[in-house]
Parts: C-alpha cells; sequence; structure tokens
C-alpha cells in the first residue's frame, strides 16, 4: 500500500509539474480559457489514452456483439474438445488422484516411521536407564546324609526397573579343600546351560534347586563338619534386558555350618553383575 500511495503521489506532482511548464511554453498571455492545451510528454500519453478509450467504446455495440460470438466459439470448442477426449481426461483424473493418494501415503508413512522412531528411541531411554538387574539370595541348604547328593535352593531376583529375560545359567555344587586350595572330584563344570525360565519383572523372583552330581562320603562328611571341607556353589546367570542386551550375574557362595549361612566371595571375579 506505501509503494502505491507513493507512486500516485509521484505522478500527481509530475503532472502539476508538467501543467505548469506546458502553460508556460505554449499558454500566452492573450489566449482564451479553453484554447491553452497542455502538451507535456505526460499530458499528451493521458490525450492518446482517453481517446482510444473513447473511440472503442463509442461502438460498444459492435464490440459486445464480437466478444459474445467470439465467447460462444471458444466455449463451443472447448465443449467439443471436452467431449471427444472425454476418456482420456478421466485417465488423467485418475491418475491424479493416483498420484495424490500415493503421494498421501509416502507423507502418512514418513510420519508414521518418524512417530515409531521417536517412540523406540524414548523406550531405549528409558531402558538403558532403568536397566534389570539379577541378584541371587536366600540360599538353603538340605540336611546332608552320607552317600546322597547335596540339594541347595536359592532365589533369582530382579531388582531393577525393567524385565529380566534368563536364557543361561552354569552352576555346580562343589566341596573345597581349604588346606590344599582345591575342588574335591569331580571338580566342578563352567559350561552353561539353557533354562526355561519365564521373564522376570522388576521385583519379582525365581526359585531354583541345585543338586550336586555326586553323593557325599560319610569320610568327606566329616571332614565337612571339622571345617576341612566347605560346601560351595558357584555360578553364572545369563540374561538379556529390553534392548535384546546380554547381561551376567556370577557368584561363588560357601556354606557356614555354624550360621546356616552361605557367605559371598570377596573376589568381585567371582561375585558380579554386569
Amino acid at each position: 500500500m506505501r509503494i502505491v500511495a507513493r507512486t500516485a503521489a509521484l505522478i500527481l506532482l509530475w503532472l502539476v509539474f508538467e501543467s505548469m511548464m506546458s502553460w508556460a511554453a505554449f499558454c500566452t498571455p492573450a489566449a482564451e480559457k479553453y484554447e491553452c492545451f497542455f502538451r507535456g510528454p505526460l499530458a499528451l500519453l493521458f490525450s492518446e489514452l482517453i481517446g482510444w478509450w473513447q473511440g472503442v467504446f463509442g461502438k460498444a455495440d459492435k464490440y459486445v456483439a464480437l466478444f459474445t460470438a467470439t465467447a460462444y466459439k471458444i466455449a463451443v470448442a472447448v465443449g467439443t474438445f471436452l467431449d471427444t477426449h472425454n476418456g482420456a481426461f478421466t485417465a488423467l483424473a485418475t491418475l491424479a488422484v493416483a498420484a495424490f493418494t500415493f503421494t498421501l501415503w509416502r507423507s502418512t508413512k514418513g510420519m508414521l516411521a518418524t512417530t515409531n522412531n521417536s517412540i523406540n528411541l524414548a523406550r531405549d531411554e528409558f531402558i538403558s536407564t532403568h536397566r534389570p538387574k539379577l541378584i541371587v539370595r536366600q540360599f538353603q541348604i538340605d540336611p546332608v546324609t552320607p552317600g546322597n547328593p547335596i540339594t541347595i535352593h536359592f532365589a533369582m531376583v530382579n531388582i531393577g526397573s525393567t524385565e529380566a529375560r534368563p536364557r543361561l545359567l552354569g552352576c555346580q555344587i562343589a566341596l573345597w579343600n581349604v588346606q590344599g586350595n582345591y575342588f574335591e572330584a569331580p571338580g566342578i563344570n563352567a559350561t552353561q546351560d539353557e533354562i526355561n525360565v519365564p521373564p522376570i519383572a522388576g521385583g519379582q523372583r525365581v526359585s531354583w534347586r541345585m543338586v550336586s552330581t555326586f553323593p557325599v562320603t560319610p569320610q568327606q562328611i566329616g571332614l565337612i563338619q571339622s571345617g576341612s571341607l566347605l560346601i560351595q556353589i558357584l555360578g553364572e546367570i545369563t540374561y538379556k534386558d529390553g534392548l535384546n542386551r546380554q547381561r551376567r550375574t556370577g557368584f561363588r557362595r560357601s556354606y557356614d555350618r555354624l550360621t546356616d549361612k552361605f557367605i559371598p566371595s570377596p573376589n568381585s571375579e567371582e561375585e558380579y553383575q554386569d
């Protein structure tokens, strides 16, 4: 609006200037009032435009008739063309609708993918900061009798915030020779086996039972009572979190017959939660 106003003001000023210059150049004091014409360049241009306008619309009826006839012919030609090529126009319209539908589908698919990525990213960040964490506790031992294997019960507990999915377990019961610093035969087997344990939610636990691969002899019972042999349970649990990342929990516990408790190993290579 400011540009239009400025342009109009400049034209008006130029017309005043043209009028003054024309009057000074072409008019005399003795001239009659209507005998003096403004003859500046801009004034002459406007005069020509006004003459053309009067010449055209002085014969309005003829031009109306010409315009009407021309418009009618154009309308008839367009109608005939559309009627002749209606199949092609229908195909073009169908293609246009299909192209629009495809574009809409691509846009919707892209928005859906972006939304899913945002949701997955938020979920991954939550799981990373609220990981599951399996520990073992509540160890209990059945009475040890000659000629029978040793049975120990314990619980896998998820003290984390998200779900843990146990996959593998390697666990053995063994007799540790205190003086010789070795395991009595048959020793231990570090192989992990697949376990069928349902996912453990945060705060939940799963009970487990282990039985030694050997029976206890009367001589070994005597050494256990004297403290020369220690009943130990060793193991490693492999589980996965919600991001399918593999984690491990290791433990080594020694049974103290005086307190009837299992004591964790002070070695961080034997007691850990990855």
